[in-house]
């Protein structure tokens, strides 16, 4: 096109002039000498310029270009209207796919678990009330943590009983004995099995919680003799 390569010339949309060609500043002589190119911008880049054909063919491009954005705008605003119509049955398709999208993960969770998971049996404090005797609040026979075992070939279980007569347990062992762990463990297990999941022990049964409340991760100071017991029992 008038004497340039494809390498040489652009075409390109500008803001202000519209579509113009643009050549570097070196291969702008042709532009300077011509009668039929003007010349509307110079910069680093090159020197931009436009012909009356393509000054034609910019506006024309303009023009459907409006009407084209008009059009999209009463189509967009048409289908906004028919869409909200239906806001109902979205929402409730919104739901169920969201509920399916919960029950898929789990399903996923237990098929993939390197060990069997079992549905918990879950009890009200109504329930409990009406019995009588020693309670059980929550056991777990040989309870995992579902993260854990997913890296370590051979993990080692834990179970635990909890009742009216014994609710509390106090966990001791060495530095990396899996203290943490078990705790973890039985408050996934609780937060699991009241979701509604299996649950990765062999067998679990518990009462229904309101929350789980947990203090895990303080360092202690031997500078000033604190232990980790006591900046636990001072941030607390």
């Amino acid at each position: 096109v008038y004497g340039w390569t494809e390498k040489q010339l652009k075409c390109e949309y500008h803001t202000t002039y519209g579509y113009v060609f643009r050549v570097t500043r070196k291969e702008d002589q042709q532009v300077r000498t011509s009668k039929e190119l003007i010349t509307v911008s110079t910069s680093k880049d090159g020197v931009r310029f436009v012909s009356e054909r393509l000054s034609s063919l910019s506006e024309q491009y303009k023009g459907i270009r409006k009407v084209y954005d008009v059009r999209q705008q009463d189509l967009k605003q048409k289908l906004v209207s028919t869409v909200v119509t239906y806001l109902p049955v979205l929402d409730d398709a919104k739901e169920l796919i969201a509920a399916l999208d919960v029950f898929v993960a789990w399903a996923t969770v237990v098929r993939d678990s390197p060990h069997p998971m079992v549905r918990p049996t879950i009890r009200t404090p109504e329930t409990e009330e009406e019995q009588e005797g020693n309670k059980s609040l929550i056991t777990l026979i040989n309870v995992r943590h579902p993260l854990v075992e997913l890296r370590q070939p051979v993990y080692t279980p834990n179970t635990l009983r909890l009742t009216d007569d014994a609710n509390a347990l106090i966990i001791t062992g060495p530095n990396m004995g899996g203290k943490s762990t078990f705790m973890r463990s039985v408050g996934i297990s609780v937060v699991l099995a009241q979701a509604g999941c299996f649950v990765p022990a062999d067998s679990a049964d518990m009462v229904t919680r309101d929350a789980v409340m947990c203090r895990v991760g303080a360092t202690d100071h031997l500078a000033q003799g604190v232990s980790t017991f006591m900046v636990e029992m001072l941030e607390s």
